[in-house]
């Protein structure tokens, strides 16, 4: 698999609980439908991915947000057919997305960083042109998993996801990235990037029903 790339057009209080008897911790996972858990075991088991970092400073060696989601969905059996570095650069941004969306060897597009509010994050404001079905409720439960971890800095973030088809015969693509600073920091955590390698399945099922 072939690293790419692209140059940077710019160098830069607990309420007290009183009880008679032990009283059962809640579970961390919510119960999963009879429907959700049909829709999971239908899913396609391997997901082949495009895995792509929005920024204007991040090299190979210094990419940690984009080696995490490599890792997170790797480790939960996809694989990545194509990785690649580009700048915060909307129109370079929408020329390989629609690039990739004509690939017949990919189910998904992940992007990590430029979905911050500084002048150069513009990951949002692209990818969010280009999806024909937007899903909300993806940044909805990439925000929860973040404030889980890193508190009131997940608003900053401004996760999307949804299908982006060129007809209704392409494969799903979502987006998103790891919430702090450029997307790129080790302290931003690793509940969200999960949330990420769990749902390509889900949506793929759904988008080739």
């Amino acid at each position: 698999m072939k690293m790419n790339v692209e140059p940077s057009s710019q160098d830069t209080k607990n309420r007290g609980i009183v009880a008679q008897r032990p009283v059962k911790a809640p579970s961390e996972r919510p119960v999963v439908s009879s429907t959700a858990a049909e829709h999971k075991a239908q899913a396609p088991t391997v997901v082949r991915c495009a895995a792509i970092t929005v920024s204007d400073t991040r090299t190979a060696e210094t990419d940690t947000g984009g080696q995490t989601l490599v890792e997170r969905l790797t480790s939960a059996g996809h694989s990545i057919v194509e990785r690649s570095i580009i700048p915060d650069d909307p129109d370079r941004m929408r020329a390989l997305l629609q690039q990739l969306a004509q690939r017949d060897d990919l189910d998904a597009v992940l992007l990590t960083g430029g979905t911050g509010i500084t002048c150069r994050d513009q990951t949002y404001e692209t990818v969010s042109s280009l999806l024909t079905k937007p899903l909300p409720g993806y940044g909805e439960l990439f925000r929860m998993l973040s404030y889980q971890e890193i508190g009131t800095a997940a608003m900053l973030s401004r996760a999307t996801g949804g299908l982006m088809a060129a007809s209704s015969c392409l494969p799903c693509r979502i987006a998103g990235r790891r919430p702090a600073g450029d997307g790129q920091s080790d302290s931003a955590g690793t509940r969200p990037s999960r949330a990420g390698s769990s749902t390509v399945t889900h949506v793929t099922r759904h988008q080739t029903v």
